[in-house]
């Protein structure tokens, strides 16, 4: 396939809103001289749609394409002259008797100034198949084009992008790696704005997380990659016109960059390249928290829950799973393990159970009680072990010493040392009961703080005020 300069052609003008354009017709070896998957705006390219482009040209007894929709963007084009423009690439003048334009291309250079708004695909497929068939009869084929005449400058510019958008992205969605280019970076929040509400939001959060996150991707050279997809997210969740929602949340979500609970869940997040996923969660959740604290502490439940009970890697469904999460899951904070002596003491469970669930109704907590022996797991399995396993995957321990009884004593000691080696303040909550001079209490907890009840009225008041004081900042 060879073409010899100049192209020679002559179009229809017209005035379609703001824009002026030409309809006109070019051969298929006029439409591979031009250039494709240039620089700016365009579709990521896809090489298997390319292909079904050169079998229907090949195979096909009824082929049409639609027209291919280019601008010439030169700023000595000059709209009010019988000559639109005349320099050493372009000859571009007007009949105005039949509102004729005839564009004549002198040289290969004046492709600089053309940029192809719809039909890439298109234009590299017929390229492709002129060059694997030098002497195919279809290279003087016709097809349609639409120039739209336009001056280099950054309005114009913005409302190339405008059209490519409108063009594209309602036949075939366009995917956000579409985006990604100079052209939106340069493109200005206002324009961005008018032209959609989605592109405005994406651009945007692609600033704002690319700002956030910057000191933690030292390794990650394509930073634009690990956020597109929170990009896409946040636009498609972000309200129409809601121009606080997007502030507000970027300011939280520097908060949750430096929060040391979510430390370990960033960096996985980075390294295994899903920080999508921490984002687009921390977005979603965020609305149902009251303060960064709380919020943090979900986070960072959600994603142990996510991660150790769910036992997933891939959680892209994650509202769907939050809502299982909430409905089934007690975090370890609000876990509590009671250590008590069984036999006889019926009443003093009842006490602390009742006690245990009234707070949390009055807190809004979902606290959980347990005690070893109600504790069904439909297995046989070695009960001390158990109560070990319980104890370091329960916060917070309620024991009633009272009797000294040994086993309670060991999962007291049990509880203490775990919380030191865990660098944790102490999780424990002694009671016993009040037998005034004859009350005994080990030597070794004679120290600790211990809360004595008369009766189990008595006790269902004193645990529901230390409950209330602990849970208090949780």
């Amino acid at each position: 396939m060879n073409l010899n300069y100049p192209i020679d052609v002559y179009g229809l003008k017209r005035k379609v809103f703001n824009h002026t354009v030409a309809k006109t017709y070019l051969k298929l070896k006029e439409i591979a001289q031009l250039k494709t998957y240039d620089e700016g705006y365009q579709r990521k390219r896809d090489i298997e749609h390319e292909d079904k482009i050169i079998k229907y040209l090949k195979d096909s007894s009824n082929r049409y394409l639609p027209d291919i929709i280019i601008t010439i963007r030169h700023n000595g084009i000059d709209f009010g002259n019988k000559t639109f423009l005349s320099n050493s690439d372009f000859y571009i003048a007007q009949i105005k008797a039949y509102d004729i334009l005839r564009v004549y291309f002198w040289t290969k250079e004046a492709t600089n100034s053309i940029k192809i708004i719809d039909g890439n695909h298109r234009v590299s497929a017929i390229k492709r198949l002129l060059e694997e068939n030098p002497a195919s009869e279809l290279e003087n084929f016709e097809i349609g084009v639409t120039f739209i005449f336009t001056h280099d400058t950054q309005s114009d510019i913005e409302d190339e992008l405008a059209l490519f958008y409108y063009l594209n992205s309602k036949a075939k969605p366009l995917l956000p790696n579409d985006y990604l280019n100079e052209v939106t970076k340069n493109l200005t929040d206002s324009k961005a704005k008018e032209i959609d509400w989605w592109m405005y939001i994406f651009k945007k959060s692609q600033e704002k997380l690319i700002e956030i996150f910057e000191n933690k991707f030292s390794d990650k050279p394509n930073i634009q990659d690990m956020i597109i997809s929170s990009s896409d997210y946040l636009a498609k969740k972000i309200p129409v016109n809601d121009l606080e929602a997007m502030p507000i949340f970027f300011d939280i979500l520097r908060d949750l960059n430096t929060a040391p609970i979510l430390k370990d869940i960033i960096n996985e997040a980075i390294k295994t390249d899903k920080l999508y996923t921490f984002i687009n969660i921390a977005f979603f959740i965020s609305p149902k928290m009251k303060n960064i604290f709380e919020l943090g502490c979900e986070i960072n439940d959600f994603y142990k829950w996510l991660k150790n009970k769910a036992k997933l890697e891939e959680f892209d469904n994650f509202e769907n799973l939050y809502q299982t999460y909430k409905e089934t899951y007690i975090p370890e904070d609000y876990k509590i393990f009671v250590a008590m002596e069984f036999a006889g003491n019926d009443s003093v469970f009842k006490a602390i159970d009742g006690t245990i669930n009234q707070v949390a109704k009055e807190i809004n907590k979902p606290l959980e009680c347990m005690r070893i022996d109600k504790l069904y797991k439909g297995t046989t399995y070695q009960i001390m072990d158990e109560i070990l396993e319980q104890i370091q995957h329960n916060r917070l321990l309620i024991a009633d010493i009272t009797n000294m009884n040994a086993n309670v004593y060991l999962e007291v000691g049990y509880a203490i040392g775990l919380a030191k080696a865990k660098n944790l303040s102490n999780q424990i909550m002694l009671f016993v009961k009040d037998e005034g001079k004859d009350t005994k209490v080990g030597f070794d907890l004679q120290s600790y703080q211990q809360n004595r009840y008369k009766d189990t009225e008595d006790l269902r008041e004193k645990l529901e005020m230390q409950l209330k004081a602990y849970f208090s900042d949780k």
